[in-house]
């Protein structure tokens, strides 16, 4: 029983991140490249004033599982935070979970904001499975943004016109930002540069760039 409720409030949580993802897919390139830096402050600032703000978590575990329009990325933290489980009655109640959810369009929004790490971006968006070695160990901040039952929700950080849901149930959003790799993520970013570096060099017809 104790399996079923858990598979429950995690198919739950992976449903509000479907929810919120495929209201925006369509437009989460534009929205994401016309996004000037101090319009994103200015979000995070305002989720950051009305919300929970929990500080300094680390990635223990990260898994990408592809959805129709997007991928959904689970991260396994270190600490707990607030969220819903099912009882066993199919009630949603408050709870301490360690488990939550985002996408690969999300994280690769976060990173971007992070200029050392900038360059990752694309990378991410088009090849997500890497976050399962990238983000092994990486330190977070997180926005739980509290969501009422049968309340409009917009995704605060698109600009799709019909970026609107709704929940049968009070839920949370967890908005993952201020990324930091740990040492063996900054080992796999350096290898990808290294790479990236190579791909370049062999392009330009062996002529020497430097």
């Amino acid at each position: 029983m104790e399996n079923q409720v858990n598979n429950a409030a995690a198919a739950a949580q992976e449903a509000n991140v479907q929810n919120v993802e495929e209201q925006k897919v369509q437009n989460v390139e534009q929205s994401t490249e016309s996004m000037q830096l101090s319009i994103y402050d200015k979000i995070v600032a305002d989720l950051i004033k009305k919300n929970k703000l929990y500080k300094n978590y680390k990635i223990k575990s990260c898994k990408c599982t592809p959805k129709e329009n997007y991928n959904l990325i689970s991260f396994t933290l270190d600490k707990k935070i607030k969220g819903y489980t099912a009882n066993d009655n199919g009630e949603f109640v408050e709870n301490d979970v360690n488990l939550i959810f985002t996408s690969n369009f999300a994280i690769s929004g976060a990173i971007r904001e992070n200029e050392n790490l900038a360059w990752l971006r694309n990378i991410i968006t088009d090849n997500p499975r890497l976050t399962e070695l990238l983000l092994i160990g990486a330190t977070i901040d997180i926005i739980q943004e509290t969501v009422v039952a049968g309340e409009e929700y917009r995704n605060p950080f698109s600009t799709y016109l019909e970026n609107t849901t709704y929940f049968d149930h009070d839920t949370y959003i967890n908005h993952v930002i201020n990324i930091r790799l740990s040492k063996q993520g900054e080992k796999v970013a350096n290898a990808l540069m290294d790479k990236l570096l190579e791909q370049a060099i062999s392009t330009q017809n062996n002529v020497n760039i430097f």
